[in-house]
């Protein structure tokens, strides 16, 4: 019974989080300008360095190893997704503080498909472009 109280609440009072989420994404904001420069995920990683002197010392390098290649991963998504909006810059930023973050296996191999990626991108754009209109290269 409490968690159908607990459903119905959610229903009875609207809550204004996606226009903050919004706003905090804005390129302008703080967290649009560290996942430009690649700060934010440079900040994470001090913050699992932090965070490291307070785990138990038999898992703390398997743990903290394990959180920066998973940022390192989650970093290599934005530079994907910011190579698709046309921010090179952002992306190149991403990749740097991946690589940065951790030089895993799994995190060298999706930085060379997001890099070989970036490399097809403008290629990919240009036949999008020109395949659209008729008399612009399209292939009748």
């Amino acid at each position: 019974m409490a968690a159908e109280g607990g459903a119905k609440a959610g229903f009875l009072f609207e809550c204004p989080f996606e226009p903050l989420a919004l706003y905090r994404m804005h390129v302008h904001s703080n967290t649009g300008r560290h996942v430009r420069s690649g700060d934010d995920i440079r900040f994470t990683t001090m913050a699992i360095d932090l965070f490291r002197a307070h785990l138990p010392a038999g898992m703390a390098h398997r743990v903290t190893r394990r959180a920066k290649q998973t940022y390192a991963l989650s970093a290599l998504g934005t530079a994907r997704a910011m190579i698709g909006t046309g921010d090179g810059a952002a992306a190149w930023a991403q990749i740097g503080a991946a690589l940065e973050s951790s030089r895993s296996l799994p995190v060298l191999g999706r930085a060379a498909r997001v890099v070989a990626g970036a490399a097809v991108a403008p290629f990919k754009r240009l036949l999008r472009r020109s395949s659209g209109s008729p008399g612009h290269g399209a292939v009748k």
